[in-house]
């Protein structure tokens, strides 16, 4: 034991035995190694979040209903709790009595929201083209300069295909639309 301790005193040239590094490279060497466990350890956690990012993706489509099922039951508890301890009804009953009511509450207002709407639309559409003559008429009026131009770039046949092709990709989403 003894000769132990005495051995662990002498240092390392006196008792023939060379250190593989020196203390510098020692630092060095660790600076690097924790360099390379720091970028692989970000590496990491990229390539966890891609593949993340593309799972999440690939399962949206069921996801998101058990997301939106979830975050319902977590809203919808408390009232049927309530709906539990004060009237003495049954769970099922007290979900069937929730659903029931949300939608009746959606159905009305669908009903009183609907109507005025669909008329407001329909008298929106009757009213486009007087509107869109007092528009052309005042961007005469007040922006002589601004049509001018318009009309010197539609004097390019390029430029005028493009508008021509855009303005029938609307009519047609137009018409689908109505």
């Amino acid at each position: 034991m003894a000769d132990d301790y005495a051995s662990a005193q002498v240092p390392p040239a006196a008792s023939g035995l060379v250190p593989l590094l020196s203390p510098v490279q020692r630092r060095v060497a660790g600076f690097a190694l924790a360099l390379f466990a720091f970028i692989a350890a970000g590496a990491l956690l990229v390539g966890l979040a891609l593949l993340g990012v593309i799972l999440l993706g690939v399962f949206a489509n069921v996801l998101w209903p058990l997301v939106t099922a979830g975050i319902m039951a977590l809203v919808l508890l408390p009232l049927v709790l309530l709906l539990e301890n004060r009237l003495r009804i049954r769970r099922i009953v007290a979900v069937a009595v929730i659903y029931g009511a949300f939608l009746l509450a959606a159905t009305g207002l669908l009903v009183t929201v609907i109507p005025p709407a669909l008329s407001q639309l329909l008298d929106l559409i009757a009213f486009l083209p007087a509107l869109w003559e007092r528009l052309l008429t005042q961007g005469q009026q007040h922006y002589p300069e601004w049509i001018a131009s318009g009309q010197r770039y539609l004097a390019n046949p390029a430029i005028k295909n493009a508008v021509e092709n855009l303005l029938g990709e609307g009519r047609a989403l137009l018409a689908q639309a109505v």
